[in-house]
């Protein structure tokens, strides 16, 4: 029997004991203060709440600025200018290490290796050599990184200025 009561004085004592110290003052003290939250969510809206976006707006400020598109209402233009300054500040504060100096030039040389054996193997008539559908989807992931990294900096471009009129001049 008192093995029963020792069991239930530790499964619902030690709780309450951590919870009460975890209440008390001095470890409030103790712990740091919590960092600003500055979440990609909670910008985002923050930023449709100080202009006024409803969901659907600000889904169309999200893809203008991911493809880099001018917008003609003038409270989207501000909310993408926004949107796109803080992916920007963003992406120059995140940790470069993927981006280093070695990974753009082993990249660009392996790219010059396939290009060079898909020229080869077309010269000299072994088309069955190339993978054709890898060669198309690697080209189509390099245009989708290429347009998705420049997109933010060419809607930042594109609606820092007044509306466009759609006329060429």
């Amino acid at each position: 029997m008192s093995a029963w009561v020792a069991l239930v004085v530790i499964l619902l004592g030690l709780p309450l004991l951590a919870w009460w110290v975890s209440r008390r003052r001095m470890w409030s003290r103790l712990r740091p203060s919590p960092a600003p939250d500055t979440s990609e969510w909670r910008v985002r809206r923050d930023i449709a709440r100080r202009h006024e976006l409803s969901p659907r707006e600000t889904g169309e400020m999200e893809s203008a600025v991911d493809a880099g598109r001018a917008v003609d209402d003038p409270r989207l233009r501000a909310a993408t200018v926004e949107w796109a300054r803080y992916r920007l500040d963003a992406r120059a504060t995140q940790p470069r290490w993927i981006e280093g100096r070695w990974l753009p030039v082993l990249l660009i040389a392996w790219g010059a290796g396939v290009v060079a054996h898909v020229v080869f193997a077309v010269a000299e008539g072994r088309w069955g050599d190339v993978n054709w559908l890898t060669a198309a989807a690697w080209v189509g992931w390099a245009v989708f990184g290429w347009r998705s990294r420049s997109g933010p900096q060419r809607a930042l471009e594109r609606n820092s200025g007044p509306p466009s009129t759609g006329q060429r001049e």
